[in-house]
């Protein structure tokens, strides 16, 4: 920590787009597409390429970006027909959809299909689950190992009931092992188990498996909560189930990991309004630390926040969030100490005219986060995308920002005219906000030394002003 005598250089430089996150682009380009996943591939030469597979009502649909989400390819490519359900890479920069195909008996299955070349062409489609009896298996989750091998569950449902089952490939999607049932053994009521999603833990052989669960409250009367399952040998069986919510309904629970820690959250049926909370495991030994709220319970949160975990151990939620206004946004929040505290939620959407649904996120090594969405609005479904990296390589225009510099700097401290119009925050060059900014003298002389910015808060405004240098 710089001391009291930290050295501070106003720059009086143009204003630059930065921190927070970027003008919104749209990914499919207008053609209607829904139901987003997105994933990113393998880093060559300070390229990462940011990958989303999405449904045109009949086909898979493939995009890809190379500028970090700034600009897609000109037109969708359909992959082939079905429903998509999830996209994901292993670390030979192979990419690997997993969707579903509906027949003429009204039954459903999944297959996997694979890109070696950043998705110019794709595979052979394989089929993974093995179901003979015509059940239905949708919503499907893909994750690779550090071996390489595949790890998928999805939901399968018959005669009502659905069930939460996975299966492993060790060959890059083209076989996959018999399905192995992961949701408890007694969970047999009508609707049961779903909502999968899967994480492998790293430097271990310990897969995960998030789902929601049913239980009875009484004769007839059914409800759910949120469980993790972990299997220590690579899916072939799995522990009961660990349920990470203390209320009578909670569902769409998600986990990721590192090495000691695996974080997992969902949503919470508090008071009749839904709240995403987070669940932490110590895994050295397994203790569960108490359940947290991600959102303000005063706001309305549904599916509850997709997951991702970053190589600095920053773990990273996107949140579908009504701010009482009507209608929802896609919001992003991020956790620094393993899912104990939460960031405030930040919206990412532009567009404030109607609802925002079912956002998804992924993180680079340098923990930047890139959301998708499905946006409401009149004019027609479609997915749209943001980021708050703001790297040379990300071609994202510059908006115009009301921030007038602050007049001064005066022994340590940073000086903001009075009245101040809006409320600021400085924020560290990753986008982390530093300190709250207020209306006259205002004290940085306990930051680290780096380059920091302004964002003007009660405006989301998407852009900030380079401010000052400390050292």
């Amino acid at each position: 920590m710089a001391g009291p005598s930290t050295a501070l250089t106003l720059l009086f430089c143009a204003v630059v787009a930065f921190a927070g996150f970027a003008p919104n682009v749209s990914v499919d380009h207008g053609r209607w597409c829904e139901g987003p996943s997105i994933t990113l591939g393998l880093l060559r030469g300070g390229t990462q390429p940011v990958y989303v597979v999405m449904s045109d009502g009949q086909n898979v649909v493939f995009q890809k970006s190379t500028d970090a989400g700034g600009t897609w390819m000109a037109q969708n490519r359909v992959v082939c027909q079905g429903a998509a359900s999830d996209v994901s890479t292993d670390q030979y920069g192979n990419v690997y959809i997993v969707y579903r195909v509906d027949d003429s008996s009204s039954t459903s299955h999944l297959y996997c299909v694979s890109s070696a070349d950043m998705g110019a062409t794709w595979s052979a489609p394989a089929r993974i689950d093995d179901d003979t009896f015509g059940a239905a298996a949708r919503a499907g989750c893909l994750v690779a190992d550090t071996s390489g091998n595949l790890f998928c569950a999805w939901e399968n449902s018959s005669a009502g009931e659905s069930q939460v089952w996975s299966s492993l490939s060790t060959d890059q999607g083209m076989t996959w092992s018999p399905s192995v049932r992961v949701s408890n053994p007694n969970d047999t009521f009508y609707g049961a188990s779903g909502d999968a999603d899967v994480f492998v833990q790293p430097a271990t052989n310990h897969y995960l498996v998030a789902a929601t669960g049913p239980f009875e409250l009484g004769p007839g009367w059914i409800s759910c909560h949120a469980y993790m399952y972990r299997s220590n040998d690579m899916g072939r069986t799995f522990e009961p189930g660990v349920q990470l919510d203390s209320s009578d309904y909670a569902t769409s629970p998600h986990v990721v990991a590192d090495e000691q820690y695996i974080i997992c959250d969902y949503t919470d049926n508090y008071a009749n309004n839904g709240v995403t909370k987070a669940r932490t495991l110590y895994t050295s030994p397994d203790t569960w630390g108490p359940c947290k709220a991600i959102t303000d319970p005063s706001y309305n949160s549904y599916y509850s926040g997709p997951l991702a975990i970053s190589a600095d151990g920053r773990v990273h939620s996107a949140l579908m969030m009504n701010y009482r206004d009507g209608r929802y946004d896609a919001c992003y929040a991020y956790s620094t100490d393993h899912g104990v505290s939460w960031s405030r939620p930040e919206r990412v959407n532009d567009d404030t005219t109607d609802d925002k649904f079912y956002p998804v996120v992924a993180v680079d090594s340098a923990g930047h986060a890139y959301l998708v969405w499905e946006d409401g609005r009149e004019s027609g479904p479609g997915v749209w995308f943001s980021t708050n990296n703001w790297s040379p390589n990300a071609q994202h225009p510059a908006q115009p920002s009301s921030f007038q510099p602050p007049a001064s700097v005066v022994r340590g401290s940073l000086l903001l005219p009075e009245p101040a119009s809006a409320a600021f925050s400085l924020l560290s060059s990753d986008g982390r906000e530093a300190l709250e900014l207020h209306a006259g003298a205002n004290d940085v002389s306990r930051l680290r030394a780096g380059v920091y910015f302004v964002r003007d808060t009660q405006a989301r405004t998407r852009t900030v002003s380079k401010v000052l240098k400390v050292r």
